[in-house]
C-alpha cells in the first residue's frame, strides 16, 4: 500500500469475539458498503477512494480490506495500491448470472450466434482487466476455435473486451490505459490514443472487431448485451481462425451485433436502448 494511504492501525482485522449484536451488524454493514463500490464501470479502488465512497473512516476500510484480501475477494495492485475483485466474488455473482437471465440467455441465443457465423461462440464479462469467458458454445467445423469458461484475455486484445472497455465511463478507460497495453501481435493496439478511437468506432457501430490482436490466427467480432436498463451487462462474440474469417469481419460484427440486439431484448431492454448505429462499414 502506498505510504500516503496507510493509516495508523493494526492490519489485524477484527473477529466479532466479544462483540454486542449491534457492533456485528454494523461491522456487516460496513464489509457490504465497501464491496459495494465495486462494479464493471468502477472495477478498481484505492483505499483513500473507498473512504470516500462509502463514506467510513480509513481505518474501518483498511480492516475491511485486510480481511477481504486476506479472504481471496479482492486483490491489491502493488504498483498503484488500488483494490480489484478475485474471481472468488465472479463465482459468487455467477449465481446471479441465473437470477437475472443471462445464463439462461446465453444458453439460447450462443448456438444461434455459432449456426449464424459457423464459429465459436461466448459471452464475455469484465474482471479487472480481462474478459471472461462465462458461457462457451463451441463451433461445430472440423476446423474450428476452442474456448473454455473461464478463458481470459487481457481486454484491449480481443472484441468482446473492447465492446466491455467500450461501455465504461471515461475515466475508466483511462485508468484501464494506465496500467499498459501490452503488445502480444504486431496488430495489437499498443496507442493509447488508437485504442480511444477504436472504442469510439465500438460505441458508434454498435460491435467491436478482433483482427489477431491476441494470437495471429484468430479474428472475430463482439457485441454488447444489454439489461432493462440498457446497462451492458456482458458481450457475446463469435471467433474463429484466420484462415476462414478473412473475407468480411464487419459481416461478422453485423451478425453478431443482431444477435446480441436480440439476447438484450429478450433480457427486457427496450428497443430505443440499444444505442445508435450511424456507422455501416
Amino acid at each position: 500500500m502506498r505510504a500516503e494511504e496507510t493509516p495508523e492501525t493494526s492490519l489485524t482485522a477484527p473477529n466479532g469475539v466479544g462483540q454486542p449484536p449491534d457492533a456485528l451488524l454494523r461491522s456487516a454493514g460496513n464489509l457490504l458498503a465497501v464491496l459495494a463500490c465495486f462494479s464493471v464501470r468502477m472495477p478498481s479502488w484505492t483505499l483513500t477512494e473507498l473512504s470516500r465512497e462509502a463514506g467510513l473512516p480509513k481505518s474501518t476500510v483498511f480492516r475491511i480490506l485486510a480481511t477481504l484480501e486476506a479472504h481471496n475477494f479482492l486483490l491489491r495492485d502493488e504498483q498503484t495500491g488500488a483494490y480489484r475483485p478475485t474471481m472468488r466474488l465472479w463465482e459468487i455473482g455467477a449465481a446471479a448470472l441465473v437470477v437475472n437471465g443471462l445464463h439462461e440467455a446465453a444458453h439460447r441465443f450462443l448456438p444461434r450466434l455459432s449456426e449464424r457465423t459457423g464459429e465459436t461462440a461466448y459471452a464475455t464479462i469484465l474482471d479487472g482487466r480481462d474478459a471472461v469467458h462465462v458461457d462457451v458454445y463451441v463451433a461445430r467445423s472440423p476446423v474450428r476455435l476452442h474456448a473454455d469458461v473461464g478463458d481470459r484475455f487481457p481486454a484491449h486484445t480481443v472484441a468482446s473486451g473492447k465492446v466491455l472497455l467500450a461501455a465504461l465511463p471515461d475515466d475508466a478507460v483511462e485508468a484501464y490505459i494506465h496500467g499498459g497495453l501490452p503488445e502480444y501481435t504486431d496488430r495489437t493496439l499498443t496507442d493509447p490514443q488508437g485504442l480511444r478511437d477504436e472504442l469510439a468506432q465500438v460505441r458508434r457501430q454498435g460491435y467491436a472487431l478482433n483482427r489477431g490482436e491476441r494470437q495471429h490466427y484468430v479474428v472475430g467480432a463482439g457485441a454488447p448485451v444489454r439489461d432493462h436498463s440498457g446497462a451492458v451487462i456482458a458481450a457475446i462474440a463469435a471467433a474463429g481462425p484466420s484462415i476462414r474469417v478473412t473475407d468480411d469481419v464487419h459481416a461478422v460484427g453485423r451478425v453478431v451485433r443482431e444477435v446480441a440486439d436480440e439476447m438484450s431484448l429478450s433480457l427486457g431492454c427496450s428497443p430505443q436502448l440499444l444505442g445508435n448505429r450511424d456507422i455501416e462499414p
